[in-house]
């Protein structure tokens, strides 16, 4: 088994396995942090201390 052949073997695991679940993290904390700030203008806003 080659260098090259490693590399490429961890590559295809690096794009099937791991490359997923990093692009699902980073999405589900975009949206968390999104809907954390709307959650945090609403508070804001019921509150009305923002002039």
């Amino acid at each position: 088994m080659t260098l090259r052949h490693k590399l490429e073997n961890a590559l295809w695991w690096f794009l099937i396995d791991v490359a997923p679940m990093l692009i699902l993290c980073l999405v589900i904390a975009v949206l968390a942090y999104t809907q954390g700030q709307i959650d945090a203008l609403k508070l804001l806003d019921s509150l009305e201390v923002c002039p």
